[in-house]
């Protein structure tokens, strides 16, 4: 071993190597050069794979009066008749921290299944090891903190945490802990989805009468895609104040006098994240899909209003991609083409959200719409298979 020399330093060795809790005190024993002492004995460790016991060992940090030679060290180890092989290269280092080293005696910090934790009566010192190991302890809770705090800034600014599910990815504790970065974080990514030139929205607007589920359509057509939604039914001038970021915003039962065209074409925009009144803070609606249900047909929907404002209604159906209109039996579907200015008719599907006992009051009824509903024809884009397996089933609980 080459001779070097250190102030500190940290003996590690198994006990089978004659490092025993007798040896250790014995090399202990009279040595003035030492200042502060510090072991323990780990014996309830086990290898990485957390299954095999490890050895039996003794960690020992020593804090020298003066910078202390290893062969001094050496000569002392074999003065109390441990072997040459006992204290190598390997088995003594040189601390970067000392209350670092002191803080792993009793691995309060190592979150490793197969590092035991042991209590802190364990530890044999000369000195109070516990108040110098508290710093590093400290230290290690911030940089874990500080850690964890950038983890949820980060998510916060992609998108992954928003207001909506923000309870379900922070603990209570969390959101306490953190409340000051959580709300900057929100702040920066309310300006930044101001700023950004471009979004992807579409817009699906869903009629007919009171009854016939215009809601539960536009509900099952976001759980089967696995999106959020936030559902509001306020028309005054500020519906959505409690959206929260979710994917999908479904404005429910809409009337066609709150807000004037230029406010609709703005909150429509499929390219650009809109800014909506809201009583508190403006809301930026970044929504994937915003979907509007209405007892008014598209077609007679804001239509007056347009007319005596004097504004051009293909702005307003310029933004709408998809027009599904429903009645007690049927949904069907149209899609907007611009170059006719009018809403073409692509398909049609059996109304499996608002119909009641009466319209299914008869085992043929019954038969024939679980039949319709297996039909290959109806699989298509606007209509998920879940929602189908759903119809069938529910169906056959008739029949």
């Amino acid at each position: 071993m080459a001779d070097k020399s250190w102030k500190t330093c940290e003996i590690t060795q198994d006990c089978s190597y004659g490092w025993t809790e007798d040896k250790v005190k014995e090399f202990l024993d009279g040595w003035s050069s030492v200042k502060d002492y510090a072991y323990i004995v780990h014996d309830k460790d086990k290898k990485d794979d957390n299954v095999t016991p490890r050895e039996p060992h003794i960690h020992l940090m020593l804090r020298f009066n003066c910078a202390v030679h290893t062969s001094a060290i050496l000569a002392r180890a074999k003065r109390v008749g441990l072997s040459e092989d006992c204290i190598t290269d390997n088995r003594i280092q040189k601390m970067k921290s000392w209350s670092g080293a002191l803080n792993y005696l009793t691995h309060r910090d190592e979150h490793k299944p197969w590092k035991h934790v042991y209590e802190n009566s364990e530890v044999q010192s000369n000195f109070d090891w516990e108040l110098e190991s508290e710093s590093a302890h400290q230290a290690k809770l911030l940089t874990k903190n500080k850690a964890r705090e950038k983890e949820i800034v980060d998510a916060i600014a992609s998108g992954e945490i928003r207001q909506y599910n923000l309870s379900e990815k922070l603990t209570p504790y969390e959101e306490t802990q953190y409340a000051s970065a959580v709300k900057t974080a929100f702040a920066r990514r309310t300006r930044e989805l101001k700023l950004e030139s471009e979004r992807r929205m579409e817009v699906i607007f869903i009629s007919g009468e009171s009854g016939v589920g215009k809601d539960s359509f536009a509900r099952s057509w976001c759980e089967d895609k696995g999106l959020s939604y936030f559902t509001t039914g306020n028309n005054d001038k500020s519906p959505f104040d409690d959206y929260m970021g979710q994917d999908v915003i479904i404005w429910s039962d809409a009337r066609d006098d709150v807000f004037k065209p230029a406010q609709i074409h703005t909150m429509l925009d499929n390219h650009w994240a809109s800014t909506q009144k809201a009583r508190f803070v403006d809301q930026v609606l970044n929504c994937q899909y915003f979907i509007i249900t209405s007892v008014k047909p598209l077609n007679e929907w804001y239509k007056n209003f347009y007319s005596k404002e004097g504004e051009d209604i293909k702005q307003l159906y310029r933004r709408i991609k998809t027009w599904y209109d429903m009645d007690s039996e049927d949904i069907t579907c149209r899609i907007y083409d611009q170059s006719l200015n009018e809403y073409i008719y692509t398909d049609s599907y059996i109304n499996i959200y608002g119909h009641t006992e009466d319209y299914l009051d008869c085992a043929d009824k019954r038969v024939e719409f679980a039949n319709a509903m297996r039909s290959d024809s109806m699989f298509s884009n606007n209509l998920e298979k879940s929602n189908i397996i759903r119809a069938i089933k529910l169906v056959l609980e008739y029949i």
